[in-house]
């Protein structure tokens, strides 16, 4: 049970930072030379935003995660997934990346290229949106495991009967 979201969050930790230090670098450079008009930016200093904001992202996570997991606890924390439904605890956790991402990578960017908060939103956007998009497996994983973990605990709950047996009694 544990090696699905386990699994999950060690494909978000390799595809933010791979993808974002290899592919990004190049994305942050042409779109900081093209769109944000910020002209001291170069291969290296994009690709070190890209780690750091990786390096944040998972930080943040990794908080947000011991959060859920640890103070509320992984039964009530795939629950209230389950209670979401798909498409709400999909879009919940697309939430909590997209800000925590948009957060990291402006702020850094700003710092580094010594650029306004405007060109510094306007070029690391497009690439948010991108990882956001690479991301979303992960978020499949977890929805995925909070649907089974509350399936297995539909027939182990304590407080009422298994479903089957339910039916067979009332029959």
């Amino acid at each position: 049970m544990e090696s699905l979201s386990a699994s999950a969050f060690l494909l978000t930790i390799a595809m933010s930072l791979g993808a974002s230090v290899l592919i990004g670098g190049l994305l942050l450079l042409v779109l900081a030379k093209a769109v944000g008009k910020i002209y001291e930016a170069n291969y290296i200093n994009s690709a070190f935003i890209c780690l750091l904001s990786g390096i944040v992202y998972i930080a943040v996570f990794g908080v947000i995660w011991l959060f859920f997991d640890y103070i509320i606890g992984p039964v009530q924390f795939f629950r209230t997934l389950y209670d979401l439904g798909n498409m709400g605890a999909f879009v919940f956790l697309n939430i909590i990346n997209s800000v925590t991402l948009t957060i990291a990578y402006v702020s850094i960017a700003k710092v580094v290229w010594r650029s306004t908060w405007q060109q510094a939103f306007l070029t690391t956007i497009v690439w948010v949106i991108f990882v956001i998009f690479l991301l979303a497996f992960p978020s499949f994983l977890l929805i995925r495991k909070a649907n089974k973990v509350t399936r297995d605990l539909q027939f182990t709950d304590l407080n009422r009967k298994p479903v089957s047996t339910y039916y067979r009694e009332n029959k």
